[in-house]
């Protein structure tokens, strides 16, 4: 069963330019490719798309099958990274319950699963409680990891926007509003820049 489901990824579904069908494709957006020039190209929002669900995959793999980083603190840098519809409920409710008892209950955590691929992805994590790993540095390592390259994609869409944004003022002429905003850009860039080179 593990097997199965190491080939799904409840945070993805299928896009038309990939045939395959990744480990983390119930956490990947459906990605439109109609204005493709080649159906072989992928588009950069796919990219992105495919960065972030397997940064989110890998993460809560290693939740998991490692429910005690459940308590750690990188949980709280971990849920404003991760998507509303089902990544971050997911996590949050894992944590309530291992927090609370100790223990993940498997029925509950398959119930917030919007898919049958998605709970088949749940499923073959969990482990039972006597095969659960209490210290793995492997998985703690993968969801630092994650919660890096989160980061990262994050930076690079506020970094983005905010370039468009002081593109429209300065064309409105206001240059308060362009310096203000290209200061927030540069100080996201300077960030981005430290991370990359630690």
């Amino acid at each position: 069963q593990e097997a199965r489901a190491a080939r799904h990824n409840p945070f993805a579904p299928a896009r038309p330019h990939a045939q395959r069908v990744g480990r983390d494709e119930p956490f990947r957006d459906r990605v439109d490719t109609k204005d493709s020039e080649s159906s072989s190209e992928i588009p950069a929002g796919a990219r992105r798309a495919d960065s972030v669900s397997m940064a989110t995959a890998e993460a809560i793999d290693a939740l998991l099958r490692t429910p005690a980083l459940l308590a750690s603190e990188a949980i709280d840098d971990l849920l404003p990274l991760l998507d509303a519809s089902f990544a971050q409920p997911l996590v949050t409710e894992a944590r309530q319950q291992w927090l609370a008892r100790g223990e993940l209950d498997g029925p509950a955590l398959l119930g917030l699963a919007p898919n049958d691929k998605a709970r088949e992805w749940i499923s073959g994590r969990l482990v039972p409680m006597a095969d659960i790993e209490t210290q793995d540095d492997k998985f703690e390592q993968a969801l630092r990891d994650s919660i890096t390259r989160l980061r990262a994609v994050r930076d690079q869409d506020s970094a983005r926007s905010l370039k468009i944004e002081s593109a429209k003022a300065r064309a409105s002429g206001d240059e308060d509003a362009e310096l203000r905003l290209l200061r927030q850009k540069m100080l996201i860039d300077k960030q981005r820049l430290n991370v990359a080179t630690k």
